[in-house]
């Protein structure tokens, strides 16, 4: 198959390796990866395979794509600038989370860079924690190299307020405890000792508190 065939885009700049991405449809995926002229294209609003399979909770797919040479594991998208990473830390794919942050070269710091000044600023720990996803917000504050108290750029408002204006009290508890072993002078500070004080487990599903919708807009 021609390399002007497998990256023929349609008139959003969607080619087939997104269609596979967005579907979850890996037997496609990894014979169009396998192709040699294959290209990791962006479509008309700046979108990615990677952050397409991310955002619609697609594990195999993301794994594909976050492994193949191609992919910029950090290339935010257009619309919003937020990267794979972050897309699904706030649509609360736990597993596609553990999957990208096992990648050498992710960035869990990046913040939102794009046309939307409403979500410039945002990090993958406060799109998290304003979401109340507690798994995912403790597994980043096990990285030595995460940055706590990033703000958002239009407000102000860091990982901490913004749980805490949402009435995330175990995301709160979770991060005043990671604030205060660091203060302390903890350096290896875990996470998990926040999540177990504040015994951190999904009750009932999704909690009712979130006042605002995951950015994830299925294609």
């Amino acid at each position: 198959m021609p390399g002007i065939l497998v990256n023929q885009p349609d008139n959003e700049g969607y080619t087939p390796l997104f269609c596979a991405a967005g579907e979850g449809l890996n037997d496609v995926l990894q014979l169009l990866l396998a192709h040699p002229e294959i290209e990791h294209n962006t479509t008309v609003t700046g979108e990615t395979p990677l952050s397409m399979a991310a955002t619609n909770g697609h594990e195999v797919a993301a794994k594909l794509l976050s492994s193949a040479s191609k992919t910029d594991i950090n290339l935010r998208r257009g619309a919003d600038g937020a990267t794979a990473f972050t897309m699904a830390c706030d649509c609360g794919h736990d597993e596609i989370v553990r999957c990208l942050l096992a990648h050498p070269s992710i960035d869990i710091n990046i913040v939102n860079e794009g046309r939307s000044a409403k979500n410039e600023g945002e990090c993958a720990l406060f799109v998290a924690a304003e979401m109340g996803h507690e798994h995912i917000v403790e597994l980043l504050l096990r990285r030595p190299e995460i940055i706590i108290d990033q703000p958002r750029l239009r407000d102000g408002m860091t990982p901490l307020s913004i749980a805490s204006q949402k009435g995330f009290s175990k995301v709160v508890k979770m991060l005043q405890a990671y604030i205060n072993a660091k203060a302390a002078g903890d350096a290896g500070v875990d996470a998990q000792m926040a999540g177990s004080k504040c015994n951190s487990q999904r009750e009932g599903g999704l909690s009712c508190k979130r006042k605002r919708k995951p950015n994830c807009e299925r294609k």
